[in-house]
C-alpha cells in the first residue's frame, strides 16, 4: 500500500495505463521520468527496492541487467530472453510468467516484504553480471567466435591497444597496434 512506482519512461496522456492510474486512484503512487542521464539511471535504480523487467517478450534485456549491475534485487519475466540475462528463479531474481498480473503482484509483495531475500538475489544478480556481462567478457566472447571461425587456436592472449588520436582521426591502425 506505501509502494512507490517509478517508471523510467514517457506518462501516458491516455490509454490503459492512463486509465488504471486514474481508476486505481494511484496519482501519487506512480512517477514517470523520462531525459534523465546515465549516471541518473543508476542513481534512480540503486536507489530502488527492487527492480522490475515485467516484459511480454524481449531480446537481450539491458533493464535487467542494468539492475543488476547495481546489486538491487530485480523482479522479471520469463518472456523471450530475459531469464537469460536474469539467471535462475530465486537465485539471481525472482521470475514469473509474462503477462500474469498475480504472480508479478505476488513476487513484488515477497520481495518488498523480506529484506534478506532482497540482499541476497541483489548481491547474486550483481555477481552474474560482473561474471558474464561485462565489456571484457564480450571482448573475449568476440575473439573466440572469430578464431572459431577462422580455424585458429589460441597462441597467447589477445593484446589490445586502445586508440591513439592519430589512429581515431585517420583511421589508420598499423598492425602493430592490435593482435589476436
Amino acid at each position: 500500500p506505501r509502494a512507490h512506482l517509478v517508471v523510467v519512461g514517457k506518462r501516458p496522456a491516455e490509454g490503459p495505463v492512463a486509465q488504471a492510474i486514474e481508476r486505481y486512484g494511484l496519482e501519487g503512487a506512480v512517477e514517470f521520468v523520462k531525459g534523465i542521464s546515465d549516471a541518473e539511471l543508476v542513481d534512480l535504480v540503486r536507489s530502488a527496492e527492487v527492480a522490475c523487467v515485467p516484459s511480454l517478450y524481449e531480446g537481450f534485456s539491458l533493464p535487467a541487467a542494468e539492475a543488476m549491475a547495481t546489486g538491487t534485487a530485480l523482479l522479471a519475466t520469463t518472456g523471450g530472453a530475459v531469464p537469460e540475462v536474469a539467471g535462475p528463479d530465486g537465485e539471481t531474481c525472482l521470475a514469473v510468467p509474462p503477462g500474469d498480473a498475480d504472480a508479478l503482484a505476488g513476487g513484488l509483495n515477497r520481495l518488498l516484504g523480506d529484506r534478506e531475500l532482497r540482499a541476497r538475489l541483489g548481491a547474486a544478480g550483481r555477481e552474474r553480471v560482473l561474471r558474464h556481462f561485462t565489456w571484457a567478457r564480450a571482448a573475449e566472447g568476440t575473439v573466440a567466435r572469430y578464431r572459431e571461425a577462422i580455424g585458429s587456436a589460441p597462441t597467447t592472449a589477445p593484446r589490445i591497444v586502445p586508440a591513439t588520436p592519430t589512429t581515431r582521426d585517420t583511421g589508420v591502425y598499423p598492425e602493430s597496434r592490435a593482435t589476436c
